[in-house]
């Protein structure tokens, strides 16, 4: 959510120090200043008690890229369903295709309904129940292969899904 997403900054941290170029004496350096290293963690905090914490272009680009990549659900809706206006599917049909998806990716926990809802809502997908319908999702339809899966005639479950 916003909370915990605006106090997260990924710092990326590609500078790699060869081997042969690495200090074998840099703590003991380090520990003979140590004085001059607390005096400068304590500016620092005084600026940031100040200022605030700052960011730069590779902060940001970073910290985007883990956000990405943290995000289940968009995963989630890259690979079972399309999205568009004009585009509708039930949500029982959803949270099947949901559940499948989860299990196939081996996470056991799958979100609760008022979690995708507010998930959707970030994205722009929201829900109806057209007059004498079942409740849907606005915005988005299973792909084919997802919405295709037929439960199976002698065990009742679906072809490949975990029920």
């Amino acid at each position: 959510d916003r909370g915990i997403w605006r106090r997260i900054k990924a710092v990326p941290f590609v500078a790699s120090i060869p081997e042969d170029q690495m200090d074998p004496d840099l703590d003991t350096k380090l520990e003979a200043e140590a004085a001059y290293v607390l005096q400068w963690a304590l500016e620092g905090c005084a600026e940031y008690m100040r200022n605030g914490l700052g960011t730069c272009a590779a902060v940001t680009a970073a910290t985007a890229e883990y956000r990405a990549a943290e995000d289940i659900m968009g995963a989630c809706l890259d690979d079972v369903a399309d999205i568009g206006e004009g585009l509708h599917v039930a949500k029982p049909a959803f949270r099947a295709a949901m559940t499948a998806w989860f299990a196939d990716a081996g996470m056991a926990h799958v979100w609760t309904d008022k979690a995708v809802k507010e998930d959707f809502a970030r994205r722009g997908i929201t829900d109806s129940r057209p007059r004498g319908e079942a409740w849907q999702w606005d915005g988005l339809a299973l792909k084919p292969e997802w919405a295709n899966r037929e439960r199976s005639a002698t065990t009742g479950k679906r072809a490949g899904w975990v029920d």
